[in-house]
């Protein structure tokens, strides 16, 4: 049985909380997790004018977007660091400007529209600059980059992980505020992350829906409208929501329209040692819809799936975390390798792997299939991670176990009866939770 203190899955027909929607339904374009108003946090004001950036340690918050807590490369006297810091903390070496990194001043190029599957952009006009959406998909995002954005990614990020693992469970203790009671808002185990890689943006316009899952429409259309610079707006109606962010100065607050990273979780052992347990009540539960987004198929199961809130046990309250594959793949790394003291699991090991996949039960068991195919697990100095696959692999017993979880955690076939099996499978093996002491041993 995996070990929960993790965020705790849920499967539902769908789920209109506004950050969760955002993030899931950019997910598909394998550019890494998409904040939901990213640039409306609290922060250092030397870190507000930087943007969030590689380095950057914290965890996504309910509210969609990092909570950032401190930078691992830069000392603790720098002005983008917070004033209160971990108590072992030292930063990384060598300095940041020594490291390697890859740089794209176009990545997105000026007008770039990012839509998720089954919405469809229509531009009706040049000047004013006028697009039209019109998507029947149940659940849907846009974002759009007049200005373009930058990329840029640290391209050693498996030199991180042994200062991770030294200090990971540190910086959870941290993040709880180092208290022998859990807090009323915990950072729970999954959740902790390291940004490698930004897509910045000097300005952004972003929309979702839907906003409220009893205004749902179809199809569901709404227009963005640019007559100048200064003049950017959308028209929109239920059940959409649309949202717009501009730096004061060319240059200025950039916002991190996507982030890259490597998401970090504790064994175990270590967690119950170092941690103070959560109870199963406070774990927040993450969703994700257990019917397709498009067709006829999607329309006929909504009838017979329920809603979000309609089967949790009294234990759990509705509080909402944001998926991340990472939670995931965390617990498999974890439960193939219980003497790991720490899972990192990397983006780049899934999003060049989502290939347009939805984020729905049955395209995250596609996705969790092509990254058995893909790499192997290689636990390296007490760290579980995933390895590129190469020809002279010796890893078979571990693969094999791999594979043999997996096949219980997910069934390989989508039809309708065996889905319904699958989704019973997972609902129990991450929503259970084992016996958890009262107090750290």
């Amino acid at each position: 049985m995996p070990f929960t203190q993790f965020p705790i899955y849920h499967p539902t027909t769908t789920s209109a909380y506004q950050p969760a929607v955002f993030s899931r339904s950019l997910m598909s374009l394998g550019h890494g997790f998409a904040p939901w108003q990213p640039g409306a946090k609290a922060r250092p004001e030397a870190h507000f004018h930087r943007g969030m950036g590689i380095g950057d340690v914290g965890f996504i918050g309910q509210d969609g977007a990092l909570q950032y807590r401190f930078n691992i490369f830069f000392p603790s006297d720098h002005p983008i660091q917070p004033f209160t810091l971990p108590r072992t903390f030292n930063p990384i070496e060598p300095p940041l400007e020594e490291w390697t990194i890859r740089k794209e001043p176009e990545q997105f190029p000026a007008g770039t529209i990012l839509t998720s599957k089954g919405v469809k952009a229509s531009k009706l006009s040049q000047e004013p600059l006028e697009v039209e959406f019109k998507s029947d998909a149940r659940e849907g995002a846009v974002l759009i980059l007049p200005e373009g954005a930058s990329r840029e990614d640290l391209v050693e990020s498996p030199k991180l992980y042994e200062y991770i693992k030294a200090n990971a469970s540190d910086w959870y203790q941290f993040m709880n505020d180092y208290s022998d009671f859990p807090t009323a808002r915990p950072v729970v185990n999954g959740t902790l992350f390291v940004v490698t890689g930004t897509d910045k943006a000097n300005f952004y316009s972003s929309a979702l829906f839907p906003t409220d899952e009893d205004e749902r429409m179809r199809p569901t259309t709404f227009k963005y409208v640019e007559k100048n610079v200064k003049n950017r707006t959308w028209q929109i109606a239920a059940p959409v929501r649309a949202s717009s962010e501009q730096s004061m100065t060319k240059g200025e607050h950039p916002t991190s329209v996507f982030l890259r990273g490597v998401t970090v979780a504790l064994s175990k052992s270590l967690w119950t040692h170092d941690i103070a347990p959560i109870p199963v009540a406070v774990l927040p539960l993450y969703y994700i819809p257990s019917i397709p987004l498009l067709g006829k198929r999607s329309e006929i199961m909504a009838h017979f799936v329920k809603g979000p809130h309609e089967d949790e046990d009294e234990d759990y309250t509705p509080g909402e975390a944001i998926f991340h594959p990472a939670i995931l793949l965390l617990q498999i790394l974890l439960e193939i390798n219980p003497d790991a003291s720490v899972a990192v699991v990397d983006d780049n090991i899934w999003c060049p792997l989502m290939d347009g996949r939805t984020v729905v039960h049955a395209e995250i068991a596609k996705l969790i299939t092509s990254i058995i195919e893909t790499f192997d697990i290689n636990p390296i100095d007490g760290v579980a991670r995933f390895i590129k696959k190469s020809t002279e692999s010796t890893e078979l017993t571990i693969k094999e176990k791999f594979q043999a979880y997996i096949q219980f955690f997910f069934t390989g076939s989508t039809r309708s009866k065996t889905e319904q099996q699958a989704l019973r499978k997972l609902k129990k093996l991450l929503s259970k939770p084992d016996p958890i002491p009262t107090t750290p041993s």
